[in-house]
């Protein structure tokens, strides 16, 4: 995901503190590349996260967000990873809220999500990569904010307004999370690593 801005734009990453012990199941193996070491990490919603996004939204005055998945990747609700995901509760229920609200087992595009649905929408598809689905990416409207709800079991922020970013670290910690960056990258077509 791109962030393109004229000014330079800072970068949060978000994480639990702790996450829970890898007790056997459907996981991820994560390398840590700082450690050179591959953990597993159980593949389930991490509601801390999840429930972040409505009010990282809210707080940058959001009037809506486009949601979306990487080009070629499809939602949760697709046949092959419901299918392989079946055994995990929390994959079950994001795909049923999938169907129930009308999106087909073959959709890779995005769709816009109300202020008025932040609650009932964002948070269940930002639990899709926690739940092993693909990473899900917000862009608030008319807000300057993108969030990614990543597959590595984080989010990450990128905003070109230093006031809002400095305001959401401290929303973030507020809420018992860890914050790692407010750097600056004036590059404009820097991608953001996920």
């Amino acid at each position: 995901m791109t962030a393109r801005s004229e000014s330079p734009v800072q970068r949060l990453l978000v994480r639990e503190m702790d996450s829970p012990p890898f007790q056997g199941g459907a996981h991820r193996p994560l390398r840590l590349p700082e450690e050179n070491q591959v953990i597993k990490i159980s593949v389930a919603n991490r509601p801390a996260l999840s429930a972040l996004v409505p009010v990282l939204l809210r707080e940058a005055e959001a009037e809506s967000a486009i949601a979306a998945v990487p080009i070629g990747a499809y939602w949760l609700n697709n046949r092959g990873l419901a299918a392989y995901l079946r055994r995990v509760p929390d994959a079950e229920r994001v795909s049923t809220i999938l169907k129930r609200v009308g999106l087909t087992d073959r959709f890779q595009g995005g769709f816009l999500v109300r202020e008025q649905e932040f609650d009932s929408h964002a948070s269940v598809l930002a639990s899709q990569p926690f739940c092993g689905g693909p990473d899900v990416y917000f862009a608030a409207r008319p807000a300057r904010l993108l969030i990614t709800a990543c597959h590595e079991f984080d989010l990450h922020l990128e905003s070109p307004d230093p006031s809002l970013t400095e305001k959401l670290a401290n929303i973030v910690r507020s809420h018992g999370l860890d914050v790692r960056g407010l750097e600056q990258f004036s590059d404009e077509t820097e991608e953001l690593t996920t």
